[in-house]
Order: structure tokens, then sequence, then C-alpha cells
């Protein structure tokens, strides 16, 4: 979920985009959130190409 306020609007940025199984997964995200872990968390969307 995107924090309103941290937020500022059309600047998400696209990651990575792949193809799998008739389906197309892009990651996106702004800034990313950070879980403490090694790697900050981010939006995927999915969508069929059928």
């Amino acid at each position: 979920m995107i924090n309103q306020e941290d937020y500022a609007g059309g600047l998400d940025t696209i990651h990575q985009m792949c193809i799998v199984n008739d389906k197309m997964y892009i990651i996106y995200g702004y800034q990313g959130v950070d879980n403490g872990g090694q790697f900050n968390e981010w939006e995927v969307l999915v969508s069929d190409l059928n």
C-alpha cells in the first residue's frame, strides 16, 4: 500500500518487466519499502497477455 504522505504522484519507476506463461509481470515503485532486510519491497503488477 502506498503511503500518500511520502508519494509524489507520477514518479513511479519500472524496475523490471518479464513475461512468463502468457503473463506479464511488472515490478515498480517510487522508493520501495525498507523492510529491514537486504532488499526494498516493491509493487508487482500482473497482466494476462491472452
